[in-house]
């Protein structure tokens, strides 16, 4: 068996590595206390012993799991210039960031069955960071595997090194504004972008993002959110005695003035494009949004993020953009109608399928949300676990028809925030359509409750009305709000 080790080495350059894992192999399946030549030849070799073993380990995972031990082993190496790629220790902690949180336990699976089966180490340095490793350089070149994996990703990797050397550089700057990737690295990222977020961090991504908005400082109109005129005028808020519910009421009248509204839901593409801009106040997530898709409406931010996307857009363009007040909401929904109705296209609940997404229609299969929210007895859990299994969800914006101020998507798809306070009923409301809030010190945060319009994917008819009401904390996050915004008069 020497003679053939020997030989199985012999023109190896880093033998010592690749020697230590086949002796470990044949050791762990030595026959009665002896290492034999039967076995070293099962195991194919030194080399096979390698690839054996690391594709075991690989293959016992499930497929998301590959996935994380697949961006996990790349970015332990430095991609060279040429052939040559080196490893590189990464914190733990980094590592993780690359994660976001429904598929962190993937990546925990990943890294721990990396490490049990010894093809990566861990340790901590002086300062207590955990860090992770490669076992051994030789998994680089010897296990197929990873050397497949290095070939496809070679370019992208190159670029994530780029980004990441400039992004430390950044980091230990005294004037960060001004720091930037140099432009030839910028064009390549709009490339490739969507592949070499796999690999990067959210600080990463954001630094990456802020750098392409200095290069382009100037807005794609295609990028931010399209306007429609709403003419000044007086109509009836709210509902009628014996119609909707008790916050609905009193039915009184309200006087608006002329201003511009978002003709949809702002989109995913256009957060995207105000995200990337200078902050105001506070930071935002480049697409925070559950359901994704660059035409569907952006989700999952908060009263105080939609506020800030406002601020970024009159920063942007010198208009001063803000949340519509709850008035000015149902005025723009209900499109100047003389008579009250349950929805901008008359009362009847069955048209709404024609109209806009909810319950019955967001799905793979039309079904009867109301139907099933008395057969569950209106449990919220076993409700909710109906809509999923029918893969309920947003729909791009504008696939509907628009109500007749040609405004789309005022009912359903999402809740959209607006920026009054809550209040139980209209008692004492503004006549003017004025934003109307609370006159109340030292409340906290957490406990402001703002108001929501128009029902959602996910909910039944009743909830799209068009005087429905509903509230939710102010820095509550869920995959059915979103917003649109509109700025002043239009006179």
């Amino acid at each position: 068996m020497l003679p053939a080790i020997l030989r199985d080495v012999r023109d190896e350059k880093n033998v010592l590595p690749l020697l230590e894992f086949a002796l470990t192999q044949l050791w762990e399946h030595r026959e009665k206390r002896r290492l034999t030549f039967a076995v070293y030849d099962k195991l194919g070799g030194v080399m096979g012993a390698l690839n054996k073993h690391a594709d075991s380990i690989y293959d016992s995972l499930q497929p998301q799991e590959q996935e994380w031990a697949k961006r996990i082993c790349l970015m332990l190496v430095r991609t060279g210039l040429g052939e040559r790629d080196t490893r590189q220790r990464q914190t733990k902690r980094e590592l993780a960031q690359l994660a976001n949180d429904g598929a962190l336990q993937d990546f925990q699976v990943a890294l721990d069955q990396l490490v049990a089966g010894r093809l990566l180490v861990t340790g901590k340095d002086v300062d207590g960071e955990a860090w992770v490793d490669m076992a051994h350089e030789s998994l680089m070149e010897k296990w197929n595997y990873f050397a497949k994996w290095r070939e496809e990703k070679r370019d992208v990797l190159r670029l994530v090194n780029r980004i990441r050397d400039a992004f430390d550089e950044c980091d230990r700057a005294i004037d960060k504004d001004k720091f930037l990737l140099p432009e030839g690295v910028v064009a390549q990222i709009e490339e490739v972008e969507a592949a070499i977020n796999d690999y990067l961090t959210p600080e990463q991504q954001e630094f990456v993002q802020r750098n392409r908005y200095k290069y382009k400082p100037w807005l794609n109109s295609a990028n931010l959110p399209e306007m429609v005129d709403i003419p000044s005028g007086t109509f009836w808020m709210g509902s009628p005695e014996g119609i909707g519910n008790d916050d609905e009421k009193p039915y009184h009248q309200v006087t608006v003035k002329a201003f511009q509204m978002g003709k949809y839901p702002v989109t995913q593409a256009q957060w995207r494009t105000v995200a990337m801009s200078p902050k105001v106040e506070i930071d935002l997530s480049l697409n925070p949004a559950y359901h994704r898709g660059d035409d569907k409406p952006v989700e999952q931010i908060t009263w105080y993020e939609a506020q800030e996307f406002c601020a970024r857009l009159s920063q942007l363009t010198g208009e001063n953009y803000r949340l519509p007040s709850e008035a000015e909401w149902e005025y723009a929904c209900r499109a100047g109608a003389s008579e009250y109705t349950e929805y901008s296209f008359g009362n009847d609940a069955s048209q709404l399928d024609d109209y806009g997404w909810y319950g019955n229609n967001s799905g793979d299969r039309e079904i009867d949300a109301d139907q099933i929210w008395k057969d569950v007895n209106r449990d919220n859990n076993r409700y909710w676990e109906r809509i999923r299994q029918n893969n309920c969800g947003t729909h791009p914006v504008g696939l509907k028809p628009a109500n007749d101020w040609g405004l789309y998507d005022m009912h359903g798809n999402v809740w959209e925030w607006c920026a009054d306070d809550w209040h139980d009923s209209y008692e004492g409301a503004p006549i003017d359509s004025q934003i109307w809030v609370k006159d109340v010190k030292n409340c906290e945060d957490s406990e402001i409750q703002k108001v929501l319009r128009g029902g959602s994917w996910n909910f039944v008819a009743w909830y799209c009305r068009s005087a429905y009401r509903s509230r939710v904390n102010a820095r509550s996050q869920s995959n059915f709000v979103g917003f649109r915004v509109i700025f002043g008069c239009s006179s």
